[in-house]
């Protein structure tokens, strides 16, 4: 531990720690809600603020500024007053944790000593996670309500239950994200560690996809090795990536007017371990889509959506749950931020030739496909952005134009 905080900025380990802690953990001020690792977003928003003001925008990080400002006018037109609590949370949670991720400055010693914080973390959820999915106890949210006094459910139930396994979540809000966000730091794990750790860590990993039984995980897993074995295949096929995309694009058209269900539903069946999961998941998508149209400038904010009675409020996808919850241009500025971030990090591998900036590219491609069919709320959220703001250091207008990528 004391080689990592003499590398990695104090007030990233922090950060990660905090997000680690279960939401039970938390205690009521009238209508507010009050977690650890929200009064250390406020206080980490103060201690940054010159830096926020002083800081020189690209057109990536002028797009996130833009969602988040889209997004809290969007929670203010539809709620009014009481839209200005979800606005601030909302900025917390995304830009000031952006901001907290930069703060590893382009600097690969830093970002191993946060990586290797976050997968150290996981590693040590290991037993809790074999726990819980042979006998379905929650004992890591049971203990945390224990000490905040907060209500929680020592089970999932019979629903969680799939493949002979309870579906474990150790401390986060849901199995899926326990799963989606270890497999985001798999590629990196063989640009920053060596074969001992690259096992002991994988193992955390795939420890985390098996518990949680979710096909989110291998999703996000099969995307990686495949754009890895891509990336190895250009030395004789240099034109491997321009070519996947014309075929994909011909496969989406062809199955719009061949299948009777669409590509988006074939999808959807193809890649979910639960028939009934994917049916819900698609009807989610044809509901939802339809009360977007209804409100495609501001959202919905959090009211409820027009749906069927027999189906739940919840939204198994984060693009849709944006663009529903804050509007269409909302969700544009937000698309804006992860393509600009993408081309950023793809054009700083053609010219470097610096793998790490491959496994950047790599690990955000599977998580925004991993968004369709998962709602990145809780921890996610916080370790999306976090990580956002850890590759994004590399690619910033200051690294680029001192050339210095400490790398």
């Amino acid at each position: 531990m004391k080689r990592i905080r003499a590398k990695a900025p104090l007030i990233c380990l922090v950060y990660i720690l905090l997000i680690f802690i279960p939401a039970e953990l938390n205690w009521l001020i009238g209508p507010v809600r009050i977690e650890a690792y929200r009064l250390f977003l406020i206080a980490a928003a103060l201690l940054l603020a010159s830096k926020m003001m002083n800081h020189k925008y690209d057109r990536k990080e002028l797009a996130l500024v833009i969602f988040c400002g889209l997004s809290a006018i969007s929670y203010i037109y539809v709620h009014n007053a009481a839209g200005v609590q979800s606005a601030l949370i909302l900025i917390l949670e995304v830009f000031v944790s952006y901001w907290i991720g930069l703060q590893v400055g382009g600097n690969i010693h830093k970002l191993r000593g946060c990586i290797t914080l976050i997968m150290t973390m996981f590693l040590l959820l290991v037993p809790f996670a074999i726990v819980e999915s042979l006998s379905g106890y929650r004992s890591l949210h049971v203990l945390f309500a224990t000490i905040a006094d907060t209500k929680v459910d020592a089970y999932l139930g019979e629903s969680y239950f799939r493949h002979g396994l309870h579906r474990a979540g150790t401390v986060f809000a849901h199995p899926i994200l326990y799963s989606v966000i270890s497999v985001m730091y798999i590629g990196l794990l063989f640009r920053l560690y060596n074969l001992p750790l690259i096992v002991l860590f994988c193992f955390a990993i795939l420890t985390a996809i098996i518990t949680s039984v979710t096909s989110a995980g291998l999703l996000m897993l099969l995307m990686l090795l495949v754009l890895f074995l891509m990336q190895k295949s250009t030395r004789y096929f240099p034109s491997v990536f321009k070519l996947a995309v014309i075929l994909s694009g011909f496969i989406f058209i062809f199955l719009s007017f061949a299948s009777n269900q669409g590509p988006i539903q074939l999808l959807i069946q193809l890649t979910s371990l639960n028939t009934d999961t994917a049916f819900a998941r698609y009807m989610q998508w044809q509901f939802a889509s339809m009360e977007v149209l209804r409100n495609p400038i501001f959202g919905i904010g959090f009211n409820e959506w027009a749906r069927p009675y027999w189906m739940a409020a919840s939204i198994d996808s984060y693009w849709l749950t944006v663009m529903l919850k804050s509007g269409i241009p909302a969700l544009i500025a937000l698309s804006v931020f992860f393509i600009l971030s993408l081309k950023a990090y793809w054009q700083a591998f053609q010219v470097t030739r610096e793998w790490l900036y491959f496994c950047f590219f790599i690990a955000i491609c599977s998580f925004i496909l991993g968004a369709f069919t998962v709602d990145y709320f809780d921890r996610a959220q916080l370790m999306l952005y976090l990580t956002m703001g850890f590759f994004n250091s590399f690619v910033s207008k200051k690294s680029t134009e001192t050339g210095k990528l400490n790398i």
